[in-house]
């Protein structure tokens, strides 16, 4: 394995090598087994390859997690047997821990946009308090009769009109790339902009609330419901997180960097379009 501890983004390299000696046949572990917070790609298999002393088998695959925190890749059985035999016996690996770290540090809700407290409270005196009351009351009854009164005669309203997500999201990122913020040196306002889209996409195209959450959050969400394929749950979370990073980590990303999160941004929405799902423009 090349890492223990790797951050959030990174994809770990496992190789197992199993050396036999002669006279003896090897069968390699299948991986059904694993965790499904753990995805698995590239996996590969190669041998036995015979030598002086036996011969040598290897299995090698890749992981990666969506969300941060530690996990654990369980012990793996390779079988074995001598030539001519029919009985396996089993052999097991030892359990490997391991630590996805988020790329925000410790504490990531540090972070994260705090939501808003709100208007203090107004002291309470029991007349001017009853004297508002009643003022309150009295502008809520006009409006209200204001209101009725010009939906009586008003005509019906016209219909509002409509666009598909697909094309809202990709035609907003097409004016993020146009509005020069980062010829201008606005990092934060093209990444902000941009991470808006996409979170407002995924509201309109899967009806989560992604706009109002955190990405911890969102992502925590987006893990428990099958909208998604693995890759492109991936995908999201590396744009979201480098987003938050020039957002709120203050990093300063490269130019290609730059041009990395634009294109991720329409491949996003390109592989998940779908025409029939309309929004209002």
């Amino acid at each position: 394995m090349d890492t223990a501890s790797p951050f959030v983004s990174d994809v770990v390299s496992v190789r197992l090598q199993v050396h036999a000696p002669k006279g003896v046949e090897v069968e390699l572990p299948r991986l059904e087994s694993l965790p499904k917070e753990l995805h698995v790609s590239s996996v590969s298999r190669s041998g036995p390859n015979t030598n002086a002393d036996g011969s040598q088998a290897e299995l090698s695959f890749k992981l990666d997690v969506l969300l941060a925190g530690k996990y654990e890749l369980p012990a793996m059985a390779v079988q074995y047997r001598e030539m001519g035999e029919s009985v396996w016996t089993t052999a097991e690996t030892e359990p490997v821990s391991l630590e996805f770290r988020s790329l925000l540090g410790d504490n990531p809700d540090e972070f994260q946009p705090k939501p808003n407290p709100g208007p203090t409270t107004m002291p309470r005196g029991p007349l001017p308090w009853l004297a508002l009351t009643a003022i309150l009351g009295m502008v809520g009854l006009l409006g209200a009769a204001a209101w009725f009164v010009r939906a009586r005669w008003s005509h019906r309203p016209k219909p509002v009109p409509m666009i598909s997500a697909y094309r809202k999201a990709m035609d907003a990122i097409h004016r993020i790339d146009l509005a020069g913020w980062l010829e201008r040196g606005d990092v934060d306002r093209f990444y902000t902009e941009l991470s808006g889209v996409i979170r407002h996409y995924i509201e309109d195209r899967f009806t989560l609330r992604a706009p109002e959450q955190t990405t911890e959050e969102f992502l925590q969400e987006l893990a428990t419901r099958p909208v998604l394929a693995s890759d492109q749950r991936l995908a999201l979370a590396n744009f979201l997180e480098q987003c938050d990073l020039v957002k709120f980590a203050r990093m300063q990303p490269t130019t290609t960097q730059d041009q990395t999160a634009l294109r991720a941004a329409r491949e996003f929405v390109e592989a998940t379009r779908d025409d029939t799902v309309l929004v209002a423009c």
